[in-house]
Order: C-alpha cells, then structure tokens, then sequence
C-alpha cells in the first residue's frame, strides 16, 4: 500500500482507492499532514470552510464515515481512520508515503554533497525528485494546513533542485546544472538568490556572455516587479564578469 501525496492524491495497492468527493479528500489530506495524531473535530471544520455551516460537525462526520468505506481495502497494510476522544486519528505505516521518503531522500543528498560526494548527492537528488508528480496534494482544495505542508515540501523541492545543480557542476554537467537553474529562474522569478546561482553557474561554465546577458534579466526582473536594484552578491558578479574575474561556483543559501 503507497500514500501519494507529492502532486494529486493517490491511494494504490493492489487497487487504486478513488476519493471522489473534494471535501472528502480535504478532510483525508488533512489527516495524512497530521499523521500519527489526533486532529480534533474543530480543527478540521476551520480547514475545510472559511465560515463553517451550522450542520458541519456532522458533515465532518458523515466525510469521515465515507472515507472509512472507501480506505476499507487498506485497512490490512495498516492505514486507518481512528475515532478518538475528540477528533480523528490516520494511521500510517513507515514509509508508506511518498513525502516521507522525498524528505529522507533530500536529507541525504544534503549529507552526501557536505561529505564531499557530489555524485551520490546527484543520485539521492535524483532519486528524490523522481517521486514529485507537482505540488503536493494538487488537487485537493486546501485550508491553512494543507497549504502550509504543500509551501515546505515545495521548499525541499527547490533546496533539492540547486543541490543538483551543484553536484552537477562538479561531477562536470555544466549544461544540467545550467538547465536545472534556468527552469527554477523561470517558476521563481522573483527569488534574487536562484537569478545569482544561474549566473554564478553559467560563468562557471565558461559562458560569461550568456551570465551578463542572465544578470541584466535578473536586474531588469527586480526592478519591474519590487523596484529595487540588485543585491550585493549580483553586483559583485557583474563586476567579476566585466573585469573577467574567475568565480567558483558557490551559490549563496535560499
């Protein structure tokens, strides 16, 4: 039994369970982020509604009884909805979810890459980034909970992204390194530190026209959308470019 929850939800074993119902899998994607404890029954009205219904306990308890049905397959490989003093409780067994084992997989690649093993931090990257479909729970209409879990998996992800880009330019991929970092330029335009890593990575690879041509978007980025001028550490790239200054690639931290 595999709980998916790194892009939209998904239950699988030896049959794929269909949560159908959106309410229905807002209350188990709350319950999946809180597993292992009790989730009072409050807790889960404020995350499914804005201003709840007068009747929402009971809608609370009626989702509850329908997933039960739906999760009954899996209650074998131990996942299960417990009733407890107040609230729900989700069992999940170890490993059995997708975003434990990105999160354990990204620790890795960060202890191999401090050890000085680029190309086993290459491969954890990998590895991790192999089990992200999206944005965790994609598809299920998220309250302040669900949206703070899908925020930091996502903050892995991109964490998880540069450290590829690093390893790849030690185990000599230029062109990935450069490839990985233009794409998350491309979904962040606005984090000034991703723009400095593209041209910190471009110069390290002998591409000094193109690092410019990387500097002047970032500073022309900066200044339409928050009107500032660029940081230091882009500043002194543009120096390090213009006077052909060699610079290794250490990207500053997110």
């Amino acid at each position: 039994m595999r709980v998916n929850t790194l892009g939209p939800l998904q239950i699988t074993g030896e049959t794929t369970l269909t949560v159908n119902a959106a309410k229905q899998r807002a209350v188990l994607a709350v319950l999946l982020v809180c597993a292992g404890r009790v989730v009072p029954v409050p807790r889960i009205v404020d995350e499914l509604w804005e201003q709840a219904p007068p009747t929402a306990v009971g809608l609370v308890r009626q989702y509850v009884f329908h997933l039960r049905r739906i999760l009954a397959p899996a209650r074998a490989g131990g996942l299960e909805i417990r009733t407890c003093f107040g609230g729900y409780q989700l069992t999940l067994p170890a490993a059995a979810g997708d975003a434990d084992e990105f999160r354990r997989l990204a620790l890795q690649a960060h202890r191999e890459f401090a050890a000085g093993r680029p190309a086993d931090a290459r491969h954890s990257t990998e590895r991790a980034l192999g089990l992200w479909r999206g944005p965790a729970f994609a598809d299920v209409p998220a309250g302040r909970l669900v949206t703070a879990e899908r925020e930091r998996l996502d903050e892995i992800r991109l964490g998880l992204e540069e450290l590829g880009a690093r390893s790849d330019l030690l185990t000599g991929d230029a062109a990935a390194a450069v490839g990985r970092l233009k794409a998350l330029v491309a979904e962040n335009p606005l984090r000034e530190h991703l723009h400095e890593a593209l041209v910190r990575a471009l110069l390290s690879a002998g591409r000094r026209a193109d690092a410019l041509a990387a500097y002047r978007c970032a500073r022309s980025t900066i200044a339409r959308e928050l009107g500032l001028a660029p940081g230091k550490g882009l500043r002194r790239l543009e120096r390090a470019i213009r006077e052909d200054e060699e610079i290794a690639y250490d990207p500053p931290a997110a």
